[in-house]
C-alpha cells in the first residue's frame, strides 16, 4: 500500500494541529481563573477538542500514516501571534480565545470542504464544543452595561483577529496543497473574516 501523504493526508495533520492548538488555548484559560465552575467548563470544552483527535488518528492509522508526523509542518505557525497578543485581564483572555478558537474552527471547516465524506463527518464535530456560546453567556451582559469595556474589547478583538488571520493566510500560502483547486488562501481568509465579523456582532462587539 502506498503511504505517501496526499493533500488530504496533509489536511489531516492541519486539522489535528488546529484542534490541539485550540485545546492549548483553553488550557491556558483554565489556569488563569480561580472560579471552579469556569475551570470545569473550559476543561470539558478543551477535552472535546482532544477527543475529536482520536477519530483523526484512527483515520490516519487506516491509511498507514502517523498523525503526529503529519502535524509537524504546522507547529509554531501561531507562536508569534500568541506572543504578541497577551491578554491583560480575564475579559481580554475570553475574547482572545473566542476569536482564535473561532478562526481555527473556520479554517478547519473551509479547507476541509473538498475531502471525502468519511473525513467530512470527522471535521463536522469541530464547532460543537459550545465554547462560543459559553463566552457569550459571560460577556454579553457586561459589554451591554459598560461602553468603555465594549470599546476596549472591540479594539482588542480586532488586534487578535488581525494576527490570527495573518497566520492562517501565511500557513495556507506556505502549504498551497491544502487549498482546494480553484480557490486561494486569500479567499479562505476573507471567508473566515466574514464569519469572525458575525461572531463579534453576536458578542456585541464591532470588527
Amino acid at each position: 500500500m502506498d503511504t505517501t501523504p496526499t493533500s488530504r493526508d496533509n489536511l489531516l495533520g492541519l486539522v489535528a494541529f488546529a484542534r490541539i492548538t485550540a485545546y492549548a488555548r483553553l488550557a491556558r484559560d483554565v489556569s488563569q481563573t480561580t472560579n471552579f465552575a469556569d475551570q470545569l467548563s473550559l476543561a470539558r470544552m478543551g477535552v472535546s477538542f482532544v477527543t475529536a483527535i482520536d477519530d483523526l488518528e484512527a483515520f490516519a492509522v487506516r491509511r498507514g500514516l502517523d498523525l503526529a508526523e503529519l502535524t509537524q509542518p504546522y507547529v509554531g505557525f501561531f507562536d508569534d501571534m500568541e506572543a504578541r497578543t497577551r491578554p491583560r485581564d480575564w475579559w481580554e483572555r475570553m475574547v482572545k480565545s473566542y476569536v482564535f478558537v473561532g478562526v481555527l474552527v473556520d479554517m478547519e471547516m473551509l479547507v476541509g470542504k473538498s475531502v471525502g465524506s468519511e473525513l467530512s463527518e470527522i471535521l463536522g464535530v469541530a464547532g460543537a464544543t459550545g465554547h462560543a456560546e459559553w463566552v457569550r453567556s459571560r460577556l454579553t451582559g457586561a459589554i451591554a452595561e459598560d461602553p468603555a469595556l465594549t470599546s476596549r474589547l472591540s479594539m482588542w478583538g480586532r488586534r487578535v483577529a488581525g494576527e490570527a488571520l495573518a497566520g492562517v493566510k501565511n500557513l495556507l500560502e506556505t502549504y498551497p496543497d491544502l487549498v482546494e483547486e480553484g480557490r486561494t488562501a486569500r479567499e479562505i481568509a476573507d471567508q473566515i473574516t466574514t464569519a469572525h465579523s458575525r461572531r463579534m456582532e453576536d458578542l456585541g462587539l464591532t470588527f
